[in-house]
């Protein structure tokens, strides 16, 4: 076991992957190459346009669950956090 070769390709980076980062900026750079950012634009301003109710539905009962506060928490707001 302890001869087998690693193999770069499926080692776990962890957290920060490096390889992940490369893979994801060459295909950010594809896609504004071929040109194909205007089209996603458009599709993507129809998609909210199409479901703008739905979104802001979302997004208030989102924005309400952040207020809410555990019950089973206590705070001291004297002291700094």
């Amino acid at each position: 076991m302890g001869d087998q070769k690693k193999n770069p390709e499926l080692e776990n980076e962890g957290e920060g992957s490096r390889s992940a980062a490369r893979a994801y900026n060459k295909d950010q750079q594809d896609f504004v190459k071929e040109g194909r950012v205007g089209e996603a634009a458009s599709a993507a301003r129809k998609a909210v346009d199409e479901n703008a109710d739905h979104l802001a539905k979302a997004e208030r009962e989102g924005k309400a669950r952040a207020a809410e506060h555990d019950p089973e928490e206590t705070r001291d707001y004297k002291k700094p956090e």
